[in-house]
């Protein structure tokens, strides 16, 4: 599999990953953890201020 470069990535996670090594099973997670705090706000603004998310 040919490694693709993240160094223009405007992600500061992505770019040290890059340089360090390892970086698809930690960007696995990051995306993983965002997910998961995206699904908590969505679910709070739709039961407790009522608000839809599209």
């Amino acid at each position: 599999m040919k490694r693709t470069r993240l160094e223009e990535s405007t992600c500061p996670v992505a770019r040290s990953l890059d340089i360090i090594g390892d970086w698809w099973s930690l960007l696995i997670v990051r995306d993983a953890r965002y997910g998961v705090a995206v699904d908590i706000l969505v679910a709070y603004l739709t039961d407790e201020a009522g608000i839809r998310a599209t």
